[in-house]
């Protein structure tokens, strides 16, 4: 399956006030989730996290009750009642990672959210430790239902560049729903002047991108290999991964490099 197959039907840009992702905790908190009393606070991750990583459904919602906020669902709720809620289901090199899954299901139970089951990602995106190059060119593709016609919030457990949760809106959008809000378990803070919580590419690096380069050139290459429908589609963190290259023809070697 190629990836702009996802697309059956026009997708919109991101909209200049789509909010920026919200977190339940810090990448350290969540790593440490429910630490068990004979482990060593030395270890970088807890035994639950670990297992949750690795398919295992009730260590995942062992770390998702350590961690969730209600104050901040709370506020989720009040601010999009009636969504329904779709996680990205991450295939891992350990397993099949149930953060996601986990922290989609509690804010269906706490918000009385709908949990869209359907949806699933259907192939291997192997994002842990990748770079920001690899993220970019190894799009996760899905494949289920999408409710019609409703406000969808996209749910994973670490947004570090958004690219996973981009693709899930994408693949909503383009069957006909909107995406409202994305959330995550964890969100890194603020780093070299990039900030995780925003996912809209910025105007400024749309328009660094088409000084630099043909930007209908970048346009076919992102579609041809499914990164996104065009540069307006892309991260802020992809744009900035774009604006690292010298021609679009590395860009293109890079692309297929990566997979």
């Amino acid at each position: 399956m190629l990836a702009h197959q996802q697309w059956p039907n026009p997708v919109p840009p991101w909209p200049d006030d789509f909010p920026d992702v919200v977190g339940q905790c810090s990448l350290e908190s969540l790593y440490s989730a429910a630490f068990d009393a004979h482990e060593s606070i030395a270890h970088r991750t807890s035994s639950a996290y670990r297992m949750a990583k690795a398919g295992d459904v009730k260590a995942a919602v062992k770390v998702v009750s350590a961690i969730i906020d209600i104050e901040t669902v709370t506020e989720i709720h009040n601010a999009f009642p009636g969504s329904v809620v779709a996680s990205v289901h991450a295939e891992e090199e350990q397993g099949r990672n149930k953060l996601a899954l986990a922290y989609a299901n509690a804010l269906g139970d706490i918000c009385d959210f709908e949990v869209d089951g359907d949806i699933v990602q259907c192939n291997r995106a192997n994002h842990t430790n990748a770079s920001a190059r690899q993220r970019m060119a190894r799009v996760p593709l899905f494949d289920g239902e999408v409710i019609s016609d409703r406000q969808y919030i996209v749910v994973d457990d670490v947004c570090t560049t958004g690219s996973s949760l981009a693709a899930l809106r994408h693949y909503i959008e383009a069957r006909g729903s909107r995406v409202v809000l994305a959330t995550a378990l964890a969100v890194p803070e603020p780093k070299h002047g990039h900030d995780a919580r925003r996912l809209p590419i910025t105007s400024i690096t749309i328009e660094k991108i088409r000084k630099k380069f043909d930007s209908s050139a970048i346009d076919v290459i992102l579609y041809d290999y499914g990164v996104a429908p065009s540069i307006q589609h892309l991260t802020e963190a992809a744009g900035q991964t774009i604006l690292g290259f010298e021609t679009a023809y590395g860009i293109r070697s890079s692309l297929l490099a990566a997979r």
